[in-house]
């Protein structure tokens, strides 16, 4: 449903949409997002990876594993799962190591190698264009995990580094960056801005005053997904009005 209402949306404002249903946990939902993405256009230009969850507000030390385990899994680990199903790397196919098994070198391996292995991962990306982007969505939260959402935050600082690593991995056909908003009266965060105490707590902890906008938000993921950003990857750019973002 919020897809189809969304799709309708665009749509109504005369933008070429196709929606489609991915749990960003499952398997299968994230090839066929991949798969019907590249059967309608034919190739991928950018991807921002923007899925979050944060199931649970209790003590990092009395969270269960399982919720630890979800929140790692769809903030950090399903955008290297999604990247993976685009750029198509067999690994089997491409490397066997009698002492690391089928798979990727590590660097330890010389040089030449690495770079030999990271040539081969190009060449297997055949529905990312030279010149795409990928922009990861962190969080203000990433630089100063709050005791209600601490894991939710540790994910988040994860993705600082996840950018750094992919943008080197992925150089120089694709370009990774991050943006890290403040917070946003979304549904998301609707426990935090709804709450007249803790949001005007916000709003002060600002240097501009306010919260910012989901237009905010689009706005920099946009800028970073343009030409007129070629120049730029491996970095995050914090978008929430000056509040202190410093690890």
């Amino acid at each position: 449903k919020n897809v189809d209402e969304a799709v309708e949306k665009l749509k109504n404002k005369g933008i070429q949409v196709l929606g489609v249903v991915c749990q960003v946990s499952n398997a299968q939902q994230r090839k066929d997002l991949i798969n019907k993405t590249v059967e309608k256009y034919g190739k991928i230009d950018v991807v921002v990876s923007n899925a979050a969850a944060n199931p649970s507000v209790s003590l990092l030390l009395e969270t269960p594993e399982s919720v630890l385990d979800k929140i790692w899994e769809i903030n950090v680990k399903a955008s290297v799962l999604l990247l993976q199903i685009i750029i198509s790397v067999a690994l089997s196919g491409y490397f066997s190591g009698p002492a690391l098994g089928t798979g990727l070198y590590t660097v330890v391996c010389p040089n030449q190698f690495t770079w030999y292995v990271f040539s081969k991962i190009k060449e297997a990306a055949p529905y990312l264009q030279k010149g795409s982007s990928v922009v990861l969505i962190s969080s203000i939260m990433g630089y100063h995990p709050q005791i209600a959402m601490a894991m939710y935050g540790i994910t988040k600082t994860a993705l600082l580094g996840l950018t750094k690593a992919l943008a080197k991995e992925m150089a120089p056909d694709t370009r990774v960056n991050c943006v890290a908003p403040g917070l946003v009266p979304t549904n998301f965060a609707a426990f935090l801005t709804k709450d007249e105490v803790l949001r005007k707590t916000a709003e002060e902890n600002t240097l501009l005053g306010k919260l910012g906008t989901p237009g905010d938000m689009a706005a920099a993921a946009s800028f970073l997904a343009s030409d007129d950003a070629s120049y730029i990857t491996g970095e995050t750019l914090v978008v929430a009005g000056g509040s202190p973002s410093r690890l």
